[in-house]
């Protein structure tokens, strides 16, 4: 990747299995944001997702912490290769 080009981001829901991640955006809405940060999510954070895929929940991992998201949830968190 240049220097000028940005990481390509996309939903949480499409995103590969076992890659370093970041957190660009949490939620559609207020509300999602802070249900999502209720669950110890943040913008910036580094994750890995560790299971499902498009149509399944995801298991997602940030440090010690593991947290488990429904597709519709997932769909409002996006991310990019870290």
């Amino acid at each position: 990747m240049s220097s000028g080009e940005q990481p390509q981001s996309g939903p949480l829901h499409e995103a590969p299995l076992n890659h370093p991640l970041r957190i660009v955006r949490l939620g559609r809405t207020r509300m999602d944001a802070v249900h999502l940060r209720s669950l110890g999510l943040t913008e910036n954070q580094q994750l890995t997702v560790l299971r499902g895929n498009k149509n399944q929940p995801r298991v997602i991992a940030s440090g010690a912490n593991r947290v488990a998201l429904g597709v519709d949830l997932a769909r409002t968190i996006t991310v990019e290769v870290a």
